[in-house]
């Protein structure tokens, strides 16, 4: 039979780090060996998709109504889980290899493939579904929340500024629909993908509405260096009322074997990622965050002690302390040149970023 045991420890000095060597208290940690799961009530509402995979989970604000992103299949489901709509999605005849086509004869190598969901946000001021699949490299769509069926926009001649999620599987794309006085706009991480999708920057902001939506043109794009150098996967998107955070996973460069941890933040009103930093995270050791979630005041992260980790633990990181450590950060890097009062190095400047929230 599985078991939970969970242990409650003292708040000490347990990450996430400031670059790279300040650490913050780590309120709670749950050490998780097995989960053992309750039966399930037999009054729940249950819904069923055979012969496909169910990926990301979007809910509509006050009205209830749910939308699951699937392989090849979107469905609009009742509070109540009951199927009210579905989209067929997939499988389309398509290359990595190639840039969306409209002629078969343009692409040769294309392949009857799979459309696996990469993103699945609702815009709540256009009362829109944003989904994004694998297929078309990455290029995403529009439905209308009432009924998914209903297409709104999909773009036929999409520009590389429009290839949004990551079109190879096992790669993540996260995202949030952040809504300013007069429009919505969509902010995307992503993992480094291949071929023509390469260039991607791992984090970028896109319009939802004017001529050309989805695209980046004119907002703001994480610039780095060599793209191979921050292949971060993610493995959130969480927004409060000030900023969003982003929660990833990255070797850091080439000659770093092992993988680190770390949140990311951008102001919300900032379209242009002036503001974004980042600190590394850890938990007791545990330093492959596996998923987070925001609670009130704190960062909640779920790690693993390695890439195949049978020991997790939980952690909560107060978002006081992390907001503050990123402040110091940013302080460091732009007013002394990365270097703490003893002269070592604590911070350095990554991205083209130079402004405060």
């Amino acid at each position: 039979m599985a078991t939970l045991t969970y242990a409650l420890l003292p708040g000490l000095p347990q990450g996430p780090e400031m670059a790279p060597r300040h650490l913050l208290g780590a309120r709670l940690l749950l050490m998780l060996p097995l989960l053992c799961l309750p039966p399930t009530p037999t009054g729940a509402h249950h819904f069923s998709a055979p012969n496909t995979t169910l990926h990301h989970l979007a809910l509509a604000p006050g009205q209830g109504a749910l939308y699951v992103g699937a392989v090849n299949r979107l469905f609009q489901l009742s509070p109540e889980l009951q199927l009210e709509s579905v989209a067929i999605t997939g499988p389309v005849l398509d290359s990595p290899d190639c840039v969306p086509f409209r002629d078969p004869a343009e692409c040769p190598q294309a392949r009857l493939t799979d459309n696996t969901n990469q993103l699945l946000l609702v815009s709540g001021r256009a009362r829109e579904l944003v989904a994004c699949g694998q297929v078309r490299q990455g290029v995403c769509e529009k439905r209308r929340l009432e009924d998914v069926a209903e297409l709104l926009y999909r773009a036929e001649d999409p520009g590389d500024g429009q290839f949004v999620a990551a079109n190879t599987l096992g790669v993540p794309t996260v995202g949030l629909v952040v809504s300013g006085p007069d429009r919505d706009l969509l902010l995307v991480a992503r993992g480094l993908a291949g071929k023509l999708s390469a260039g991607v920057p791992p984090l970028t902001v896109r319009q939802l509405a004017g001529p050309q939506p989805f695209s980046s043109e004119g907002l703001g794009r994480l610039v780095v260096g060599d793209l191979s150098d921050y292949n971060n996967s993610y493995v959130a998107a969480l927004a409060d009322a000030q900023s969003a955070y982003f929660v990833f996973r990255r070797r850091g460069d080439r000659a770093q074997a092992e993988y680190r941890s770390y949140v990311a933040r951008v102001c919300l009103r900032d379209a242009n990622l002036y503001s974004y930093v980042e600190v590394p995270l850890s938990c007791r050791g545990h330093g492959l965050v596996q998923a987070a979630a925001l609670a009130p005041g704190a960062l909640l992260g779920a790690f693993a002690a390695g890439l195949r980790g049978v020991q997790a633990a939980l952690c909560a990181f107060p978002l006081a302390e992390l907001d503050a450590s990123m402040e110091r950060a940013r302080r460091l890097c732009y007013t002394a040149g990365g270097r703490g009062p003893s002269g070592t190095e604590e911070a350095t400047v990554e991205y083209g970023v130079t402004s405060r929230c």
